[in-house]
């Protein structure tokens, strides 16, 4: 399970990468704060919500 202190830079950007894809700009909108926040606070809640993510797409994909 992916959380705020385990995900990567590299993960976050991914999924940046592919939401910009696909115009959800809102989410790009949160990874952007993930990787450059100058708020601790809301860094974390980005990282955070940007785990969650993963973790949704990973069970979605296992539930195929």
């Amino acid at each position: 399970m992916t959380t705020e202190d385990t995900i990567t830079d590299a993960q976050i950007e991914a999924i940046r990468n592919e939401a910009y894809k696909h115009g959800d700009y809102d989410m790009v909108a949160i990874c952007d704060s993930a990787l450059n926040s100058a708020s601790p606070a809301m860094w974390l809640e980005a990282r955070a919500e940007c785990a969650q993510m993963i973790n949704d797409a990973a069970a979605h994909a296992a539930s195929l």
